[in-house]
C-alpha cells in the first residue's frame, strides 16, 4: 500500500505538526500534575493522585507547593482547610500521629490546648459532660472514694468521726482528741468544759474531774445549809432567852435617870418602919 501526497503543503504541515508535538511532550515531575499544557503543583490540601488533586486524609496537611500530605503530629490536627496543623482545643486530645483530636471523656480533662492526653479529675472532684477543661469540686465536707468520678453522686458526706475542711478532699482527716465531728463535718468543735473524747470521735463524754467538781459543789451546799440551818436555831434562843428575863434597872452615878441595859441590877425593895417601945 502507498501513500500518494499530491499537495506539498499538506505533507510540510503533517511533518510539521509530528515533529513539533513529539518535542514538546514531556513527564511532569513527581507530585505535580498536567493540564495537557503545563505541569503544576496540587493547591494547599490537597496533594497528587496520577491524574488530579486529590484532598488530605483526616489528620494531614499540605501547603501549596508540596507534593505529598504530611501528618500532623501528637497534640495537633488539620486545621477546617488542611494546609497547617494546629493544636488540640481545651478539652480535646491527640495521641496519634496523623490524626484528628478527640473529646475527653466523663470524668477527665484537658486544661491547656495541644495536649497528647486527658487527666482524670482527682478525688474530690467530678465531671459529668465531655470536652471540658476542668473539673468540678465537691466542696467543703465532701470526698470522693476514687479518681475519675462522673457525677456529683459520687460525692459523699465526710463520715462522722472525720472532717473535711478542703473544696476537694481526698481522704477525710480523723477528728483530733478532745474534739468531736458530726457528719459532713467542715471544721472540729472543741468539747465542753469538763467533756472530753478520743481520736475519730462524733460525740463528747463527761470527764472524771467533771464528777469531782459536782461533788464538790453537792458537799458545799450541803454544808452551806446546815450552817445556816444551826445559826438560825442558835439566833431563835437567843432571842428566846431575852424575852423570859426578868426586868432588871441600873442606877446612874447622879440618879437622875434609870437605863435599861444588859447587866443589870434588881430594884430594891422599900424598907419597913421599924418601931421600938417598951
Amino acid at each position: 500500500m502507498r501513500f500518494v501526497f499530491t499537495n506539498p503543503i499538506s505533507v510540510i504541515t503533517i511533518f510539521v505538526f509530528l515533529f513539533t508535538t513529539c518535542r514538546c511532550c514531556k513527564v511532569c515531575p513527581a507530585g505535580t500534575i498536567s493540564n495537557s499544557v503545563n505541569c503544576s503543583f496540587c493547591p494547599a490540601g490537597f496533594c497528587p493522585d496520577t491524574k488530579e488533586c486529590v484532598p488530605c486524609h483526616d489528620g494531614y496537611y499540605s501547603s501549596s507547593n508540596r507534593s505529598v500530605c504530611i501528618p500532623c503530629g501528637p497534640g495537633f490536627e488539620n486545621n477546617f482547610d488542611k494546609s497547617c496543623c494546629i493544636e488540640c482545643q481545651l478539652g480535646f486530645y491527640n495521641n496519634k500521629l496523623g490524626s484528628l483530636c478527640k473529646s475527653c471523656s466523663k470524668g477527665t480533662y484537658a486544661y491547656e490546648i495541644g495536649m497528647t492526653s486527658c487527666v482524670n479529675c482527682p478525688f474530690g472532684a467530678y465531671q459529668s459532660l465531655m470536652s471540658q477543661s476542668k473539673c468540678i469540686n465537691c466542696g467543703k465536707g465532701k470526698y470522693t472514694k476514687s479518681e475519675k468520678s462522673t457525677s456529683v453522686a459520687q460525692c459523699l458526706d465526710c463520715p462522722a468521726g472525720t472532717y473535711c475542711d478542703q473544696d476537694r478532699t481526698e481522704n477525710p482527716k480523723i477528728c483530733p482528741e478532745n474534739y468531736k465531728c458530726s457528719s459532713r463535718c467542715t471544721t472540729p468543735v472543741k468539747c465542753a468544759v469538763l467533756t472530753k473524747s478520743k481520736k475519730g470521735q462524733d460525740s463528747c463524754t463527761v470527764s472524771s474531774e467533771f464528777y469531782l467538781v459536782l461533788f464538790g459543789v453537792i458537799a458545799f451546799i450541803i454544808l452551806a445549809t446546815i450552817s445556816g440551818i444551826l445559826t438560825k436555831r442558835r439566833n431563835d434562843r437567843i432571842n428566846k432567852q431575852k424575852i423570859n428575863r426578868p426586868e432588871l434597872i441600873e442606877y446612874n452615878s447622879d440618879l437622875s435617870s434609870l437605863q435599861e441595859k444588859d447587866q443589870l441590877v434588881p430594884k430594891p425593895k422599900p424598907k419597913e418602919n421599924v418601931y421600938s417601945g417598951f
